[in-house]
């Protein structure tokens, strides 16, 4: 390894310790200050309420998935839809690693043996993640204004948030954004083939997704254990969905640890007591996981 890309890599590291370390940092003293009243609080749970919640969360991942066999049924050719479904489930256990390579790197690896070019695979996998960005942000801009919290924002804000979806979701400002850094990493450029109207259709469906499957199933488990009024579900909703884009973005911490519980803590915030905001934040961590795992355990067994 040459002493530039040695520097690189240190830099690197440097950032990904800093920023996880800060997001630690902060969950940290919400503890810190906190903890009387977390010491003290009576938890219980509605177990009914708490199973429940994983049947639209199932349903959530399910739609994930099948928008990758939308993604990509035009471009890996028979390739079947629960073939696709496995595969994507097969990698998502690459979103543990830092730095989430091997999420990309491990769905090009599972159609290898299909006449298909790793890149084009690695394309598609790019794009799926901006319009899954892109439904975050659009589902920010759309349960933002109803949620009845303005955060100070003006409602021009979310005028030139929506134009910047429209800009943005273009498929050659998709390409360029992603291939200025697959150049500033050395790593082969990739070329985004589908059309604009597909790509901002694919928003809306992570949107909707996102926000009345993935709102619904994150309600259903903040009140297993603690009574919310069924008003406050866009909100929570929003909250998810500003958690689920710090997560993709922040791509050196794996699974998103760390930045998507701080954000979580934060917005919580404003309509849960402070202790209890620490609490969602550390059972949803557990929650995603397990069912994660069981998804890719299922996977596992379907590709025996």
């Amino acid at each position: 390894m040459s002493l530039k890309e040695s520097n690189k890599n240190l830099l690197y590291r440097t950032i990904q310790t800093l920023v996880i370390g800060i997001a630690f940092y902060y969950i940290f003293l919400e503890i810190v200050n906190n903890w009387n009243e977390l010491k003290n609080y009576n938890f219980s749970i509605k177990w009914v309420l708490f199973l429940l919640s994983f049947i639209p969360l199932f349903i959530y991942y399910f739609s994930l998935s099948a928008f990758w066999f939308l993604i990509s049924k035009n471009t890996i050719k028979g390739v079947h839809f629960f073939e696709a479904i496995n595969a994507w489930f097969y990698s998502m256990l690459g979103k543990y690693i830092p730095g989430k390579i091997m999420l990309p790197l491990g769905r090009a690896y599972l159609y290898k043996n299909k006449d298909v070019h790793s890149g084009e695979v690695l394309s598609l996998f790019f794009l799926e993640t901006a319009a899954q960005a892109g439904g975050a942000f659009l589902l920010i801009i759309i349960t933002g204004p109803l949620s009845g919290i303005s955060f100070g924002l003006k409602g021009s804000f979310y005028w030139i948030a929506g134009c910047a979806i429209l800009l943005f979701s273009h498929p050659k400002i998709i390409e360029w954004i992603f291939n200025v850094v697959l150049r500033a990493i050395k790593r082969e450029e990739i070329k985004i083939n589908e059309k604009y109207p597909k790509i901002l259709f694919l928003i809306f469906l992570n949107a909707i997704n996102l926000g009345l499957i993935g709102g619904f199933s994150f309600y259903l488990l903040i009140s297993s254990f603690y009574s919310i009024p069924l008003s406050k579900v866009l909100f929570i909703a929003m909250a998810l969905g500003v958690s689920s884009l710090s997560g993709l973005i922040a791509f050196f911490a794996p699974a998103g640890i760390g930045v998507r519980e701080g954000v979580l803590i934060y917005l919580l915030g404003f309509f849960l007591p402070s202790h209890l905001s620490v609490i969602v934040s550390i059972i949803s961590r557990i929650w995603l996981t397990v069912c994660e795992i069981i998804l890719i355990s299922f996977a596992y067994i379907l590709k025996k």
